[in-house]
């Protein structure tokens, strides 16, 4: 009966050995970046503009850095010039955020939504809340792209929502506290 036993333990924790070596393998990620890059294309509006680049492999923005030197007058908004033209492939779009460098000294970048047909000027809205004037260099990161994917929705009409739509009610601002 021992042998029984011996042999059942051995299959058992053999084959937990060697699940978890499987899963370490499918878990454990050495390098987080995928080789699938979707290609927006890139036209350089002036000469010497940077392409938008990542500072990490898992940053999820593109840093967009300005064409030439501004002031932006304290609270106010000017517009900053990428030198770019980008164009984002069928199904995507993109976004231009802000920095939290930035967001540190009172500049904030204007969100955009920008669509894959769009192929003009990248042009960042920079506004300056705070009290003094912000000189912007040329090549200093002013915004960062966010690539999205699409997704087509169906709207249909309803009398009432549906239970796993209707979670939250009608309560908007603040609802959750502060």
């Amino acid at each position: 009966m021992m042998g029984y036993y011996t042999i059942l333990f051995t299959l058992i924790f053999g084959a937990i050995t060697i699940f978890s070596a499987m899963y370490v393998k499918i878990t454990k990620c050495e390098e987080p970046v995928c080789d699938c890059a979707v290609v927006f294309e890139c036209k350089k509006l002036i000469a010497d503009s940077v392409i938008p680049f990542r500072s990490r492999p898992t940053d999820a923005g593109y840093d967009l850095s300005a064409a030439c030197d501004y002031v932006i007058p304290a609270h106010s908004t000017v517009k900053i010039d990428s030198g770019l033209a980008i164009s984002a492939p069928p199904g995507y779009y993109y976004t231009i955020d802000g920095r939290s460098s930035l967001w540190l000294r009172g500049i904030i970048p204007m969100r955009g939504i920008v669509d894959a047909t769009y192929t003009g000027p990248v042009i960042v809205m920079m506004f300056n809340t705070s009290d003094s004037d912000y000189h912007v260099k040329k090549g200093d990161r002013i915004a960062q792209l966010i690539p999205h994917i699409i997704h087509h929705l169906d709207f249909i009409i309803v009398d009432e929502f549906s239970p796993e739509y209707n979670v939250r009610g009608t309560n908007g601002f603040g609802s959750t506290g502060a």
